[in-house]
């Protein structure tokens, strides 16, 4: 699975207008599936972008595999709880209400062995009512970004060009991050970053969430029935 490491000073500023997106999608969900809830947990949480927002209203918790990530984290919230985890195998010695997963950071991992981990291991976290909400890419995803050109943007005084390059299959995506940042002295330093994502089809990952939790409902982002043009899927799975 891929760390983010190089990424870590850039997050925010990257992911800013999708973290409110997010949020904002997302918090009817909570309310609607956990609305006694009084804890979270955030799996992948990156720099906390999501956690943070919810920190008023949860007791929040988070986790990442990546060291500089967390250290972000610790820094702009030091009085959470943030560690350093495999979303496969964490232990946070505690049960929560609400755990999430976001900006399909599932897909991240190397197999579906590793999903089903991570399934089980926020199956062992929440308490008795409690949920699980992931979202994750699908293949019609990666068939829109796939050979399309390099992508390039700029933020402040930093650029980034992210170029999409082909998977071994249809299931698979690679993206390439070249990020130029300026130093104080005015030159610029280009940080690389090689992620690739896996995906699975929704009957396969719906099957093994069935066979751990009560309930799983499934979203689109725009309201949409689902169908093989969806491109990003939310699960909500009940303990």
């Amino acid at each position: 699975m891929d760390n983010y490491d190089a990424f870590a000073p850039f997050y925010d500023t990257i992911l800013g207008v999708r973290k409110e997106r997010v949020v904002e999608f997302i918090t009817p969900l909570l309310q609607k599936h956990a609305p006694k809830a009084t804890s979270l947990l955030e799996i992948a949480c990156g720099t906390g972008n999501i956690m943070g927002e919810y920190k008023d209203t949860y007791e929040v918790a988070g986790l990442d595999l990546s060291p500089c990530m967390i250290k972000v984290a610790k820094e702009k919230f030091p009085d959470v709880d943030v560690r350093v985890e495999t979303m496969t195998e964490f232990d946070f010695g505690r049960s929560f209400d609400i755990i999430i997963c976001l900006f399909d950071s599932i897909n991240h991992l190397a197999s579906f062995e590793e999903w089903e981990q991570t399934f089980a291991s926020a199956h062992k976290h929440l308490n008795t009512g409690g949920i699980l909400l992931f979202d994750m890419n699908t293949k019609a995803q990666f068939d829109r970004y796939r050979g399309r050109d390099p992508l390039g943007r700029q933020y402040g005084n930093d650029f980034v060009i992210m170029e999409e390059v082909d998977g071994e299959n249809d299931m698979e995506s690679y993206s390439n991050f070249k990020i130029f940042a300026q130093g104080d002295d005015g030159k610029y330093t280009m940080h690389e970053e090689h992620l690739r994502e896996r995906t699975y089809p929704m009957a396969q990952v719906s099957a093994s969430l069935d066979s751990l939790f009560s309930s799983v409902s499934i979203y689109t982002e725009k309201g949409k029935p689902v169908s093989d043009t969806t491109e990003r899927l939310y699960f909500v799975c009940e303990k």
